[in-house]
């Protein structure tokens, strides 16, 4: 008899101490599972903000200031940014459809601060899903 009580004692400890291993497995995965969830909406919310900077400037009628401040936004984000995938490309084209050479850009740009320009394009970059890409065009207005 005395032996049977310890058989289903000792049976009984094993069976607590493989639930409760089992509950605290449990709650380790949905941590990892909560943290990961967090981690993707930080991210999310960090690439809706980087895209919203540049996606304001995604006008139909923006002044050649405007598309200065954009550019220089730009060229002080490369040089943050060098080696990195956040990188942004910024095209000017003239009203006839030809582009403005990189080297030109201020200078273009000075000459028509006051002309209409209109936002072309905005392209994503494929890996980040952050703006990468955009092109202003002079409507010579």
């Amino acid at each position: 008899m005395e032996n049977s009580t310890k058989a289903i004692l000792i049976t009984a400890g094993v069976f607590f101490a493989l639930l409760t291993l089992s509950l605290v497995t449990i709650m380790l995965r949905n941590l990892q599972v909560i943290s990961d969830a967090e981690n993707s909406k930080k991210e999310t919310r960090e690439i809706q903000e980087w895209n919203a900077q540049w996606e304001a400037y995604n006008k139909e009628i923006m002044y050649g200031a405007d598309v200065i401040t954009v550019v220089n936004k730009a060229a002080q984000v490369n040089n943050e940014n060098a080696s990195t995938n956040y990188q942004i490309t910024i095209k000017i084209t003239k009203e006839n459809g030809t582009n403005v050479a990189d080297r030109e850009t201020k200078a273009y740009l000075e000459q028509n601060k006051l002309t209409i320009f209109t936002c072309t394009e905005i392209s994503y970059n494929s890996e980040t899903g952050h703006v990468n890409k955009m092109t202003f065009q002079n409507t010579g207005k």
